[in-house]
């Protein structure tokens, strides 16, 4: 039984997550100092451009005052004009009007161009306003997204880590089984062995026995045969000796 869980390495989506959410953060960052950098050169535009006309219709003023006081004087000094003080009211209003419609023209603009300007900041303030909504919006959505991916894939490791657990479990319950079955089995082979081993033996000890059985009564039956040989020989070697005797014994006698 070779049973194997193999789990799938899996990317880091901690890291993933941190690596976009660490570029967004950047992101936003420069957006807001841009905004921030964009938003103090507006207002300084628009103080530097008020600032401006109003300098423009202070030197109007001034301008006027000059001329008012420089038209006064000549006509106080001309005698001629002098006689005739209506046509002197009736030049300086005229150049007075003048002035005031410049003045009027040129304040109008101030208001108009200043207002434009106001207009155009508050577009430019609404704009950014908006795409700094949008841009929490796409945070949101984008946390919103990873946290539901997050507690998907968790839910999915806690998933593997029952189905591991329950998957080592029942390895060890076989690998328990299949230990109790070895050692059973390994028990009654060494019980197998040892009686074949103790029949082989013992077969052996009765073969030794019977062989030695058989060396022996085959030894005690050569010996017997052997003594009966020599008994035979001495008897043999008596006999001739006797003959030997006698036929000496006869010579001896003649």
């Amino acid at each position: 039984m070779r049973n194997k869980t193999i789990i799938p390495q899996r990317p880091k989506y901690s890291q993933l997550f941190l690596i976009i959410l660490s570029i967004y953060t950047a992101i936003f960052i420069v957006y807001q100092i841009f905004a921030i950098c964009s938003l103090n050169s507006s207002q300084d535009k628009i103080k530097n451009y008020y600032l401006d006309h109003i300098e423009k219709v202070d030197s109007l003023y001034y301008n006027l005052g000059i001329n008012n006081k420089a038209i006064l004087s000549t006509y106080m000094q001309d005698s001629i004009y002098n006689k005739d003080m209506e046509l002197l009211y009736m030049e300086y209003e005229k150049v007075l009007k003048e002035d005031s419609l410049r003045l009027y023209n040129e304040r109008s603009l101030v208001e108009m161009q200043t207002k434009s300007m106001i207009d155009l900041h508050l577009d430019k303030v609404e704009h950014e306003y908006s795409n700094l909504t949008i841009w929490a919006a796409i945070l949101t959505i984008l946390f919103l997204v990873f946290s539901f991916y997050s507690i998907y894939k968790m839910d999915e490791l806690i998933q593997q880590g029952n189905d591991g657990v329950k998957d080592i479990r029942r390895l060890k319950k076989d690998s328990e089984r299949l230990i109790g079955n070895l050692e059973t089995t390994s028990k009654l082979e060494i019980n197998k062995t040892r009686s074949q081993i103790d029949n082989f033996i013992k077969e052996q000890q009765d073969r030794m026995i019977q062989t030695l059985s058989y060396f022996e009564g085959e030894s005690t039956n050569k010996l017997s045969e052997i003594n009966k040989c020599f008994v035979d020989a001495c008897n043999i070697m008596e006999q001739i000796k006797h003959v030997k005797d006698t036929i000496e014994n006869n010579q001896s006698k003649k």
